[in-house]
């Protein structure tokens, strides 16, 4: 007998589908193939309720936003680039994201209007905002990837960036900063050791 997906918890089915999972209904209980790697903490929304996730189709990479509990997704873009690593605002009203050859990008977390530019760049991969959402930070390449912050003013128009800063230069490859709850630290990963 084949399970039916309605029957799958619908968060799970979410971290399939966030996973770029394959489910097959033939199997009880499906079979589920995991395609590709995702940040899955970093995919949902604080309230557990959305998730903004990546999916590739031919030579386009885009950004949508499932919402499990429903079972409805909405497409933040539309072909045109590899669009990646989208990061919620803390009031979950945009995504930032990086546009792969054209730096960071910003849409409304509910799909209305377009992508929008934050800040020009060849390559600038989002990573976390701090608590209070006045700052993002990103790691870029440049020789090595190295780790950025940008500060991030939210507005009736919706987001600005202000000067970028670099935070450290090492020789190394660092990556994927996360600040401290308490805003004064910043997290890493890097190749050094």
């Amino acid at each position: 007998a084949a399970w039916p997906i309605d029957r799958i918890d619908p968060v799970l089915r979410a971290l399939f589908r966030a996973a770029a999972g394959e489910m097959l209904e033939t199997e009880t209980p499906p079979k589920v193939v995991i395609t590709e790697f995702v940040d899955i903490a970093k995919a949902f929304f604080p309230d557990g309720k959305r998730l903004a996730i990546t999916f590739q189709d031919g030579g386009n990479q885009d950004i949508w936003v499932y919402e499990p509990e429903r079972d409805a997704m909405t497409r933040l873009t539309s072909g045109g680039g590899l669009f990646a690593s989208p990061v919620w605002t803390r009031d979950g009203g945009q995504v930032v994201y990086g546009m792969l050859g054209s730096g960071l990008r910003w849409s409304r977390a509910d799909g209305a209007g377009q992508p929008q530019v934050l800040q020009a760049g060849i390559i600038q991969i989002p990573t976390a905002f701090s608590r209070d959402g006045t700052r993002l930070v990103y790691f870029q390449p440049d020789g090595n990837p190295q780790i950025w912050s940008v500060p991030i003013e939210a507005g009736r128009d919706g987001l600005k960036a202000g000067k970028p800063e670099r935070f450290l230069t090492t020789r190394y490859t660092d990556r994927d900063g996360s600040f401290s709850p308490d805003g004064r630290w910043l997290a890493y990963a890097s190749n050094e050791s």
